[in-house]
């Protein structure tokens, strides 16, 4: 079959014209692809906020909710450095444990959000 190319047309193996991928339906795909992502990222650092803010006055009473946290999450202070989720938890288990202990009523009070 002879067809007429464009030069901006490539040519196969089997001699038949390619056409190039539409630019601006690539650029559309990838920019419906970056706001979904930025959506995503929004809804979960809404949940993250929600999820801090019902956990951390409770903090020396119950344990956490850990979903909106990695299992590699790194805890790091001036001290120590504690990767993944098991040493979180234990973090925050010893803090409660220690608080019972030393403290007769122990409470954190978010001021502001």
């Amino acid at each position: 079959m002879n067809m007429i190319c464009n030069a901006a047309d490539a040519i196969d193996s089997y001699g038949n014209c390619v056409k190039p991928p539409d630019a601006n339906r690539v650029n559309t795909s990838i920019g419906a692809q970056n706001k979904q992502q930025r959506d995503d990222c929004v809804v979960n650092l809404g949940l993250a906020v929600q999820t801090l803010r019902e956990d951390m006055p409770l903090i020396f009473a119950e344990d956490f909710n850990y979903e909106i946290y990695r299992d590699d999450i790194t805890f790091m202070d001036p001290l120590n450095t504690f990767t993944g989720i098991d040493s979180y938890k234990i973090i925050f288990w010893a803090l409660r444990f220690h608080g019972r202990i030393w403290f007769r009523d122990s409470s954190v009070v978010i001021l502001s959000y």
